[in-house]
């Protein structure tokens, strides 16, 4: 044990109760060399079970496996000195080789066997440390956590450092890439750690969707374009804390729902405002308002016969004018033209005024159907 504190530093940092386990361990090292030295062979998988079991041990403690492995070989060495050099034991040369070489080999043992426990149990760490995480997430998602006391407690206990404002990010791969999920999240979040190393941040895949909470001192709008590159889309809220991540992360999950959809133009970038805005139109449609606005506003022309009418009128609102929206549409101008005068003449409203303009679009967003993807 002198040897052992002596040259490894840490060991001395130890309390009473982790020195005692030590220097049984120690002890228990000892008498395992004198009696297999007795018995002229090594340890069997039985006798090194206890071996196993301490590298777990050291590993729950937060010990470095070097430090440990370390300690094995300066107590073989010290135990080794202290055999060949003591007056009474009257070795010979041969004695002293086979003492040798039993003591490696032993070492060599004890170490295999303290290197697998010490895996083991760090896997097993890991894994119940990533099972009680994703547990506190999905409880702040799905409101389990009201008060702002518990949510400290509970992240302090996992050692997860919370962002003072966070953003609640919910992204997932473009319409029919799901099978690109772990991926292209594994390549977002290193992109992410290599911009923001020492903003705290969670996350979560679930529901096949990519689930980030990050401070706003992070710069969202970057972690947004970092999604976006990846292949994801994504809607970004904002809460003043996180407690209101539950509500937050349903607006947000019903917003990605249209865009999947396509019931909101996809080349638009959904941000907090965003989904608020669309919140509403969502109540609006729950409580029943969506029909009668949409009757007063478009009136015929919601009519099968007019579905050409209304694909122009959201291809002009999302490309912001006639000529883009005859391009995108791969029409003529002037048809594009002619169009828009028969949208006047049936909603008695023009596309191209300010206060029309926002009634016709509004009325648009508030229908069933797809709109133009941009």
């Amino acid at each position: 044990m002198e040897r052992v504190l002596a040259e490894i530093p840490l060991y001395r940092t130890l309390d009473a109760v982790q020195l005692a386990d030590v220097t049984e361990t120690v002890r228990a090292g000892w008498t395992a060399t004198m009696q297999l030295w007795a018995a002229g062979r090594l340890a069997t998988p039985a006798e090194l079970e206890r071996f196993r079991a301490n590298g777990a041990t050291r590993a729950a403690g937060g010990r470095p496996l070097p430090l440990v492995l370390r300690a094995y070989r300066v107590s073989g060495l010290a135990i080794y000195d202290y055999v060949v050099n003591h007056p009474a034991a009257e070795l010979t040369t041969e004695d002293e080789r086979n003492f040798a070489r039993l003591t490696m080999a032993l070492v060599d043992q004890l170490s295999n066997e303290v290197t697998i426990g010490y895996v083991e149990a760090t896997g097993q760490l890991a894994s119940q440390q990533g099972r009680a995480r994703r547990e506190f997430l999905e409880d702040l998602l799905a409101g389990r956590l009201l008060a702002a006391t518990e949510v400290a407690e509970r992240a302090a206990t996992l050692g997860l450092a919370l962002p003072d404002r966070p953003s609640l990010v919910v992204a997932a791969p473009k319409p029919g890439e799901g099978s690109l999920l772990a991926d292209r999240a594994r390549t977002a979040l290193q992109e992410i750690t290599r911009l923001f190393p020492e903003a705290p941040r969670l996350q979560l895949i679930t529901r096949g969707q990519l689930v980030l909470i990050v401070g706003q001192e992070a710069d969202p709008a970057m972690i947004r374009r970092t999604l976006t590159a990846t292949g994801f889309t994504e809607v970004l809220v904002n809460v003043t804390d996180l407690t209101e991540l539950a509500s937050a992360y349903q607006r947000a999950r019903r917003v990605h729902e249209l865009l999947v959809a396509a019931m909101i133009p996809t080349g638009q970038a959904i941000g907090h405002e965003e989904a608020l805005v669309l919140a509403l139109i969502e109540r609006m449609r729950a409580d029943g308002l969506a029909e009668p606005v949409t009757s007063a506003i478009l009136g015929n022309l919601r009519a099968p016969a007019n579905v050409t009418l209304l694909e122009t009128l959201d291809a002009y609102f999302v490309t912001g004018n006639s000529v883009s929206a005859a391009h995108h549409l791969g029409v003529h101008a002037q048809t594009l033209r002619h169009r828009l005068g028969r949208i006047r003449a049936i909603t008695g409203r023009d596309p191209a005024q300010g206060w029309d303009r926002f009634l016709l679009e509004f009325a648009l967003r508030l229908t069933s159907r797809p709109p133009t993807r941009s």
